[in-house]
């Protein structure tokens, strides 16, 4: 699985791997959005200056690249730790998924 940054045909993107992991469990499922988290803060944009539009853009790709992530993965745990991190119930999270 990958995780992209919000962007045209270029966006960059990094392979997370999870065969280790029992992503069904919360405890597997919880230790991949960690893995997630990671590689979206690694491919998003580094904010420079310190200024808030840099923050926000920086932040909106990292949430992007997580929520698509999560999304392609399609696991239940998933969702559910995606959701209790974001604020979002699960089923709203689910359905979202859904329409792809």
């Amino acid at each position: 699985m990958f995780a992209t940054a919000a962007g045209p045909t270029d966006a960059p993107h990094t392979i997370v791997k999870f065969g280790d992991l029992a992503v069904s469990t919360s405890l597997g499922a919880t230790a991949l959005y960690a893995r997630l988290r990671v590689a979206a803060e690694q491919v998003c944009p580094l904010v420079r200056g310190g200024d808030l539009a840099s923050k926000a853009r920086a932040n909106a790709c990292v949430h992007k690249a997580i929520k698509d992530a999560v999304t392609s993965i399609d696991q239940p745990a998933l969702f559910a730790v995606y959701g209790g991190k974001n604020g979002e119930p699960t089923a709203i999270v689910l359905a979202a998924s859904q329409g792809r």
